[in-house]
């Protein structure tokens, strides 16, 4: 009984080391790819806002006053 246990963690182990291997094959490719990617956005420019005609510049809101308006005071009898 001792014997297939140990083949069992003799397996375990080396399946282990297998699937251990290939993410870190997975990982390196990933990373490299992403490397190259990253490398391929640095050399992009972004579009320059001047020559963007379809769209208006935005406006920019009314100013708010700080200050209330007498119109709207209402005149209140009180006795």
């Amino acid at each position: 009984m001792p014997d297939n246990r140990n083949n069992s963690m003799k397996e375990a182990v080396l399946l282990l080391t297998k699937n251990q291997h290939s993410l870190h094959e997975s990982q390196t490719c990933m990373a490299s790819q992403i490397e190259e990617i990253l490398q391929k956005l640095s050399v992009l420019e972004p579009p320059a806002a001047s020559t963007s005609v379809s769209s208006p510049p935005p406006s920019s809101p009314p100013p708010v006053n700080t200050v209330p308006s007498r119109s709207h005071r209402m005149k209140l009898d009180v006795p």
